[in-house]
């Protein structure tokens, strides 16, 4: 009689290089900062994220918290193949998500991800930029804009993130 051999799991992914570079991204962090809903009238935030890693470090999964409500939630990871980094976006102020890629600028230590947003109930198309600027070990700044817009209809946020 033959024996049959189950299939055996296959092994993870090993990490190259450029998941370690997300890997900074894991950890408790408390945001502060602005947020522009409409031009030229900032609002004060104040934010928790809470970083981890996945699926054997080869995804980050962020959590933003606001007064301890999930706000929005990112998972970025890193394809070999395809050469570029991703940023799947969803969030409370959308029932649409957007899927941003991007790449690693090792001499300004940032990570920068664009996409084209639809908006509005004409579904205007609007490039979308993400930048992670990693300051320490222990810092970064984030920044969401909208550079095609008109300077006094600029949207976005600008946060400060410090490691709790």
């Amino acid at each position: 009689m033959n024996k049959i051999t189950p299939p055996k799991m296959p092994t993870p992914y090993p990490p190259v290089r450029e998941h370690r570079t997300l890997a900074r991204l894991e950890g408790e962090w408390f945001c502060e900062g602005e947020i522009y809903l409409s031009p030229d009238q900032p609002l004060e935030v104040r934010a928790k994220l809470v970083n981890r890693g996945i699926l054997h470090g080869l995804y980050i999964e962020s959590s933003s918290m606001h007064k301890n409500y999930e706000v929005g939630r990112v998972i970025y990871g890193y394809d070999p193949d395809d050469g570029r980094f991703l940023a799947f976006a969803i969030s409370t102020a959308s029932p649409r998500c957007d899927i941003e890629y991007g790449h690693y600028d090792s001499e300004a230590d940032t990570l920068r991800f664009s996409c084209v947003e639809y908006v509005g109930v004409e579904k205007l198309a609007i490039r979308f930029e993400r930048t992670i600027a990693f300051l320490s070990d222990h810092e970064f700044d984030m920044r969401i804009t909208y550079p095609d817009m008109e300077p006094h209809r600029q949207v976005g946020f600008a946060v400060r993130a410090r490691r709790i």
